[in-house]
């Protein structure tokens, strides 16, 4: 590998390893998927049997081995986040080298190092960091491939390719991406390139997938009985993605989660699109409108979209270098539209979007000839300057502002030093991970009704929180004030307060057992 391309991977991998456990140690609270994926973790290391075939089970596998070296499973998962994260520049400079001869490595690798969203995607325990580890080396390799009719290049496509489906299903897009273009290779390949094989490279990058993911299927089709790479039922996952777009979103999504079960829903993604064809479609257009509104700014900020914007206007479309297959890159993520379009799930997208952004960068302002003495800093150069110290306050925002999740926190802990029990009434996982007690939802219950219902299976608490409750139960207002007027089942028992305002009241259940 050349030393523009592994001097920047050497530099800049350890600062983003780095900034990413910086910033996780000042996280307070656990992403609710991110207790599931702990909890299948220790399935992995202890019973195997209870494993959840709903999530991908990469970033569990990743997991289970390390689980004895620490009493806190939570810090371990966002170590390993931090890791994964730090190294996407190493196939961010692999991509770079392979789809243009510009020399980019370094405001490439710097964008993926320092970019606000993939610093806090590493903070996070979730599987989003492998996710994008794993499907930009696949696009990396898979040009590799082409370029050199390797074997091995064809290979590490598709082990690469299937890897990735194992941490999130997003990943399939991407492994039937590389599919296709090793297959039509002949009709993009330049022709100072060797003659493309795409029979041969195909077939080993099939090979390779069907060897990573056939103990996936089997697991699944064991759990589930269906054939797939995924325990998700994407019928139920579209069905359960109605609440984009409604009114009140987050109660379209409590009453979805609450009455649709999955053997209700459709089968299957096209079962769906069949029976509601128009709801797909009014949806697809919704969220065209939020990554607009939200997903962009979320995922690289203004300056971001601004040296994306710069670097698009400057790609080339010519064969040499394939420049023009960075955009093809990104054809797996327009799927997402039909289900939900969060800035998390487009990281996949970024490191891709930081080659083009360097290659804005590399051409804004360039020097010729004719044009005089050359000026010591170039306009390019500036422009990342300037938006690289426009991200410094949302890095530094974890060291001023208190982690909205602490609070969950805080009032799981005090459940559990209280004796919480088995059991709590109020729809927080995330508390009831921090108690170690189950959270028995709401529902459509009447208060009397769920205090019934929490009574019979153990619960000595209910728990109110300020922000989520006004949305979801606005018939329970009342118990926000703190005092539970003209009941006599209900005492106060605590409330946790942050700096912002937001509050968790914690009510004793009275005649609850002991």
């Amino acid at each position: 590998m050349r030393r523009e391309v592994w001097l920047p991977g050497v530099a800049l991998s350890p600062l983003a390893v780095a900034l990413r456990l910086l910033v996780a140690a000042r996280r307070e609270g656990i992403e609710v998927d991110g207790i599931l994926y702990l909890a299948n973790a220790a399935a992995l290391a202890g019973a195997p049997g209870s494993f959840n075939a709903v999530h991908q089970p990469l970033y569990s596998l990743v997991l289970a081995p390390l689980l004895g070296l620490t009493a806190d499973p939570e810090w371990l998962g966002r170590v390993v986040a931090a890791v994964a994260g730090g190294l996407w520049v190493w196939p961010t400079l692999w991509l770079a080298h392979e789809t243009t001869d510009e020399r980019v490595a370094w405001p490439a690798g710097l964008l993926v190092a320092v970019l606000p969203a993939a610093v806090d995607a590493g903070t996070r325990v979730l599987p989003d960091t492998l996710l994008v580890l794993l499907t930009t080396t696949t696009l990396a390799a898979a040009v590799w491939a082409v370029r050199t009719t390797s074997p091995v290049g064809a290979a590490v496509t598709g082990a690469a390719g299937a890897l990735a489906s194992l941490a999130h299903p997003v990943g399939i897009g991407f492994l039937a991406l590389a599919l296709a273009l090793l297959v039509l290779a002949p009709r993009w390949t330049p022709s100072t390139w060797p003659a493309p094989r795409p029979l041969a490279t195909a077939t080993a990058v099939a090979l390779a997938a069907v060897l990573v993911l056939a103990p996936q299927v089997a697991f699944v089709r064991r759990a589930t009985g269906t054939w797939s790479w995924t325990g998700k039922q994407l019928g139920y996952t579209l069905t359960f993605s109605e609440h984009v777009g409604a009114e009140r979103p987050v109660v379209a999504a409590e009453r979805l989660t609450a009455e649709v079960r999955p053997e209700d829903a459709p089968p299957g993604a096209l079962a769906y699109a069949r029976r509601s064809p128009g709801v797909l479609a009014q949806r697809a257009l919704v969220n065209l409108h939020l990554v607009d509104k939200y997903t962009l700014p979320g995922l690289l900020q203004s300056g971001g979209i601004a040296l994306v914007a710069l670097g698009a206007v400057h790609l080339r479309r010519r064969r040499h270098p394939p420049e023009w297959l960075l955009p093809v890159m990104l054809v797996p993520l327009a799927a997402l539209v039909l289900f939900n379009v969060e800035s998390r799930y487009f990281l996949p997208a970024m490191p891709v979007l930081a080659v083009i952004a360097a290659l804005g960068v590399a051409r804004l302002g360039r020097h010729r000839p004719a044009e005089g003495p050359a000026p010591r800093v170039r306009l390019g150069v500036l422009v990342l300057a300037v938006v690289l110290l426009s991200f410094v306050p949302w890095l530094a925002r974890p060291w001023f502002r208190e982690d909205a999740s602490g609070i969950d926190r805080a009032a799981g802990r005090w459940l559990r030093a209280a004796g919480a029990g088995p059991t709590f009434l109020g729809r927080y996982p995330v508390v009831g991970y921090y108690a170690h007690a189950r959270a028995i939802p709401f529902a459509a219950h009447s208060l009397d009704e769920a205090l019934a219902d929490g009574r019979r299976q153990g619960a000595r608490f209910l728990v109110v929180d300020s922000e989520r409750l006004p949305e979801i139960r606005p018939d329970l207002l009342p118990l926000l004030a703190g005092t539970a007027r003209g009941r006599d089942d209900l005492q106060l028992a605590h409330v946790v307060e942050d700096r912002a305002g937001r509050r968790v009241l914690i009510y004793r259940i009275a005649g609850a057992p002991a």
